[in-house]
């Protein structure tokens, strides 16, 4: 998969995740998983892909953690936003 559609695809799966999280640690558990296996397929791309995809990932968290109002979301934002950068 390109930078572009990993972006896609994981960037959908985060914002699904924080948007219906529930105020446990299953859901920092399941993103923890998530993020893991965005690393094994981000892997793969190349260097410049690689960063460039880890900039647009912390700077979207960024502001979708600026905009969020819930305190489930914003705590899974953080916490992906934290392995981006």
């Amino acid at each position: 998969m390109d930078a572009q559609r990993l972006f896609t695809h994981y960037h959908r799966l985060i914002v699904t995740m924080a948007e219906q999280a529930e105020p446990d640690r299953a859901a920092g558990s399941l993103l923890q998983g998530l993020l893991a296996r965005f690393d094994r397929e981000a892997g793969t791309l190349t260097a410049d892909s690689g960063r460039w995809l880890r900039s647009e990932f912390a700077e979207q968290l960024e502001q979708r953690l600026r905009r969020t109002t819930s305190a489930q979301a914003r705590d899974l934002f953080s916490l992906a936003l934290k392995h981006f950068e």
